[in-house]
């Protein structure tokens, strides 16, 4: 199962990404580990929102 987030912290944007393992026992999901990636997202001011309002970062986030 892949998961990401996104979120801003010092006036940068950031995203975790984590490839999760989970495995099934007598019914029920269980959480084994992950391989995560940590990325610094470079947001020009013309560039879509990372917030995914759809707005470019000037008008939004980034303004």
């Amino acid at each position: 199962m892949a998961f990401q987030a996104t979120f801003r912290e010092q006036g940068e944007w950031h995203q975790l990404r984590e490839q999760s393992r989970f495995v099934r026992r007598e019914g029920r999901w269980y959480y084994l580990d992950g391989v995560t990636d940590w990325l610094r997202l470079p947001v020009g001011r013309n560039d879509p929102c990372p917030c995914g309002s759809g707005a470019k970062a000037k008008k939004c986030c980034g303004g």
